[in-house]
Order: C-alpha cells, then sequence, then structure tokens
C-alpha cells in the first residue's frame, strides 16, 4: 500500500503541481486522504456504476465474477488523480484535512 501511495504522489506532483503543493504547504497527508480509496478500490466512494467499471479495468480475466488483478495500480491512480482533478478548484479552498475528507466523502466525488 505505501508504494502506492507514494507512486501516487509522484504522479500528483507531476500532473497537479498547484493541489500537491497546497497539500505540502497545508501540511496535509494524501495517504489519510486516498487510503481507503486504495485498500477497498472506491467502494462507497463512487457511484456504483463507476466503481464497478474500475473494478473492471482493474482486473482481467474472461469470467467478470473471478477476474485476477491485472491493471492494478494504473486504474486506482487514474481514478483518484481523475477525483482530485474533478474537485481540485474547491480543494485548493481547503486548508485542513479534516474539512477535506469531510468534503470528499460527504458528496459524489465522481464529478457528476
Amino acid at each position: 500500500m505505501r508504494v502506492d501511495e507514494k507512486i501516487f504522489s509522484f504522479i500528483l506532483t507531476e500532473k497537479l503541481p498547484e493541489l500537491a503543493d497546497h497539500f505540502d504547504i497545508c501540511d496535509i497527508s494524501l495517504t489519510h486522504l486516498t487510503f481507503h480509496w486504495f485498500l477497498c478500490l472506491f467502494i462507497n466512494v463512487l457511484p456504483i456504476e463507476v466503481t464497478e467499471y474500475i473494478w473492471c479495468l482493474f482486473s482481467s480475466s474472461l469470467t467478470r465474477r473471478d477476474r485476477v488483478f491485472y491493471f492494478g495500480s494504473h486504474v486506482i491512480h487514474a481514478a483518484a488523480l481523475q477525483i482530485l482533478k474533478n474537485n481540485q478548484k474547491l480543494l485548493l479552498k481547503k486548508d485542513d484535512l479534516e474539512d477535506i475528507v469531510v468534503f470528499l466523502t460527504g458528496r459524489s466525488v465522481g464529478g457528476a
């Protein structure tokens, strides 16, 4: 899990540098934001249809229910990045970890 978090931190710095800097300045750890997402593969975070799609991309097998994880981290990193990108303007206005967690858990973060 820690490797995924470090890789995601690098990706965030590359793709959304303003947001990454904001989190650094506010001393907001990405672990607090992404641990549940990565551990549970976005269940209870995104609408079920989107979660199911991510799970399908995350795995690859001929049968839908018995998939073996295949694409793995690429998919969870892309989904997490998109969640933060969709909400970047509002996240930049928040400077407290608790406010950000409440914001991300209290709304549909899928950008719909």
